[in-house]
């Protein structure tokens, strides 16, 4: 395998199968690393850094890739072969003849995938910097409204993101901070929230928003400010808040809400991710000294407790559905907030690439794989944050014998 002055030969006969394999330079055999299985009479082809070699006595099915170091299996031939002849190179090959039949002819193909690790990048500036914003939509396709721009000015300012630029839309019709919000850019969905700045005067006020202009209606049954949301606009959640502290959920219909089954736990400052009928419940605080940590599933009806975050937090963003959920940044209690990020794959979470800075009271939205934070603090800041999860592309087809 290879040319004149770079070649490459493995297996064979030597009184006996071998899996020796050799390389050549031009003037010199250097041994390498030796192939899985020992094999005589197979066939190969490639390069000296990319090859394959396939079938042997006596029939044969086992194939191996070479990467110019070591051999691995890979997937075997549909029929056992020896004695027979092979041409091409990775990641395409083609192996014929042979003994069983001698008419055979078989096709191999090698997907080799790019994988490019998760991570945080920066974004456009939101117009306005505030925190206690709150948000809705995807990563290039984003709404955020509301918000403290200093600690006793709120406003109603909105804004939409394109992926790279925030552009002023029309305001709420009550600015708050600390609301709820859920839907999508050109749908969305704020209740709930604080309408004054300290001392708070809690809101059940709802509003939804066009794509152009923002409409109120139906109030929550229960005002409150810090709980979570999810959903979209013809169906959405809100659980938990402020006002005391409490566990209750609402669910809305797109004109009214409706109590549905509450919390196990009762919290604030929380996060929520899914659907009305597929939820999630992460984290916040569920008294003044303890960050929780506590996870709970929601199926349409009520609440299930399942896995914790390993980090326990307050004010932090979330986003992703029940089975594939980013939780990021928050409030932690001294030393304060947190660059922390963890992932859910429905069953348990990881630990994710941490955030640029630590930062909460953020607005978060989009999925696991495609996630965006805007705004937050400390300090008070425009800035927009985006991740993005593992990815893997196929340089070549998948894996095959025909």
């Amino acid at each position: 395998m290879g040319t004149s002055a770079a070649s490459l030969v493995a297996g064979g006969n030597t009184g006996s199968a071998t899996a020796n394999s050799e390389t050549w330079n031009g003037s010199a055999w250097t041994e390498g690393n030796n192939l899985n299985e020992a094999k005589k009479e197979l066939a190969g082809a490639g390069t000296t850094s990319a090859s394959v070699v396939c079938g042997g006595e006596p029939n044969i099915v086992n194939t191996e890739i070479y990467d110019g170091t070591s051999w691995t299996e890979t997937t075997n031939m549909s029929g056992g072969q020896d004695e027979l002849g092979a041409f091409g190179s990775l990641p395409q090959m083609v192996a014929c003849g042979g003994n069983n039949p001698t008419t055979s002819v078989e096709e191999f193909n090698h997907s080799i995938l790019t994988f490019t690790p998760a991570a945080w990048a920066t974004g456009g500036n939101l117009g306005t910097a505030r925190y206690t914003l709150e948000g809705a939509g995807t990563q290039t396709a984003s709404l955020v409204w509301a918000g403290f721009t200093n600690s006793t000015t709120i406003t109603a300012d909105t804004e939409e993101y394109n992926g790279s630029a925030w552009a002023e839309q029309n305001n709420l019709n009550t600015a708050r901070s600390y609301s709820t919000g859920c839907g999508t850019q050109t749908a969305g969905l704020a209740t709930g929230g604080s309408s004054t700045a300290p001392p708070a005067t809690v809101t059940g006020n709802t509003e939804e928003y066009d794509g152009t202009n923002w409409t109120e209606s139906g109030d929550l049954n229960t005002a409150r400010f810090m709980s979570g949301g999810l959903g979209t606009q013809t169906a959405g959640l809100v659980f938990g808040g402020n006002n005391p502290l409490i566990a209750i959920t609402e669910e809305y219909n797109g004109s009214s809400w409706t109590e549905s089954g509450d919390l196990n736990t009762a919290r604030g400052m929380t996060r929520g991710a899914g659907t009305q009928t597929a939820g999630l419940g992460v984290a916040g605080y569920q008294d003044p000294e303890t960050f929780g940590a506590l996870v709970e599933s929601y199926d349409g009806s009520s609440w299930t407790e399942i896995a914790d975050l390993s980090v326990g937090r307050q004010n932090h963003g979330a986003a992703g559905t029940t089975t594939a959920t980013l939780a990021f940044g928050g409030y932690v209690g001294p030393p304060g907030y947190i660059t922390t990020t963890e992932q859910f794959d429905g069953s348990a979470w990881a630990t994710a690439p941490a955030m640029p800075a630590a930062r909460g009271h953020l607005a978060s939205l989009g999925t696991k794989a495609l996630a965006l934070g805007a705004g937050g603090t400390p300090p008070i800041t425009n800035a927009t944050i985006e991740f993005t999860g593992e990815t893997s592309a196929a340089e070549a087809s998948d894996i095959s014998f025909d």
